[in-house]
């Protein structure tokens, strides 16, 4: 199987080329005559018209034209900005380098691994009614290792990978390619040495509502918690599945496949915070319009929640390995 993989990968990579040849560039391919990243500032986000950074007390916003669904910081500094292109394609750049393009066909999910220049990526086989769990050197544009198939859906979120263990989300849901008997959601802990998956926390899905499955999981830094999301909020819970709580509560309900609430956490280098957007009580707008969202800081031991920025979504706090700087 990794044979075909990497012959997908390939095939796929010489069509990207064709693409850009033919004067399909990428939205942010011709944006940028300057400096794409700064490269000084701890947290991104996007709204419906630009990306913005800043620094994490909400000070420094930088605006930069053009803004992907989700972005989020990857590489061995955190040097590289990453995300997927409109051809489920990785993309990435670094400050005001070219944008490199490492093109995989119907990529679904990607989460980066910290303190590497590697992701942990599902892709959906159409023949098989499969998703494959994988892992992919983005700069060299290289399957490294194959784990897992599933005919469930696989979501990842922020901060998934801590070591050898990986953090998803896994639904049997009819809304998806298959109908099950029993429809489920699944926090799922796989081990990349075992290859051995431990199911955390499971829930039966009655009324095959997608806001009743959970979402974005995101380890801490230390791997001693988890982050994960559902209608009621922001949980915390161990990975033996032990000391759960809700950490905060969900104001409202919206989701529409770019702007979700329940949001995403994504973690401070030392755990002691997070990062997360609310839509408005009034609900948030459009597929494109992410106007209305909020981003707050929210610290985990006084459960203070602070605005950042009002405005914006999807916030990814860049994670930078201890001892290392930008």
């Amino acid at each position: 199987m990794k044979k075909s993989i990497h012959i997908a990968l390939l095939t796929s990579s010489i069509l990207a080329i064709v693409f850009v040849i033919a004067g399909c560039a990428y939205p942010w391919e011709r944006m940028y005559d300057g400096e794409l990243i700064p490269e000084d500032r701890e947290i991104v986000f996007v709204t419906g018209d630009y990306t913005g950074f800043m620094h994490p007390d909400g000070t420094g916003l930088i605006k930069r034209e053009g803004a992907p669904p989700q972005l989020m910081w990857a590489g061995r500094r955190g040097e590289y900005l990453l995300w997927q292109g409109p051809y489920s394609e990785i993309l990435y750049a670094k400050g005001s380098g070219y944008l490199k393009t490492c093109r995989r066909m119907r990529l679904r999910e990607m989460a980066p691994v910290s303190g590497q220049d590697e992701i942990i990526a599902t892709w959906y086989n159409t023949k098989e009614k499969k998703t494959y769990l994988v892992r992919i050197n983005f700069r060299k544009c290289k399957v490294i290792a194959e784990y897992t198939t599933t005919p469930a859906a696989i979501r990842l979120g922020t901060n998934s990978v801590h070591g050898d263990d990986i953090i998803y989300v896994q639904n049997y849901l009819s809304g998806y390619e298959n109908t099950y008997s029993e429809e489920k959601t699944q926090l799922v802990l796989f081990n990349t040495k075992t290859r051995k998956q431990h199911v955390i926390k499971e829930r039966i899905i009655t009324n095959s509502a997608i806001q009743s499955d959970f979402r974005a999981p995101a380890f801490s830094p230390d791997g001693q918690r988890i982050a994960y999301t559902d209608e009621d909020g922001i949980h915390m819970i161990r990975p033996d599945g032990e000391d759960e709580h809700l950490l905060i509560k969900a104001r409202g309900w919206y989701e529409d496949g770019l702007f979700t609430w329940p949001p995403a956490a994504s973690f401070s280098p030392d755990g002691q915070e997070m990062v997360f957007h609310r839509c408005p009580r009034d609900g948030c707008s459009t597929f494109w319009d992410i106007g209305p969202g909020t981003i707050y800081k929210f610290n985990i031991q006084t459960h203070e929640e602070v605005l950042l920025y009002d405005g914006g979504g999807n916030p990814f706090w860049r994670l930078t390995p201890t001892g290392e700087t930008d």
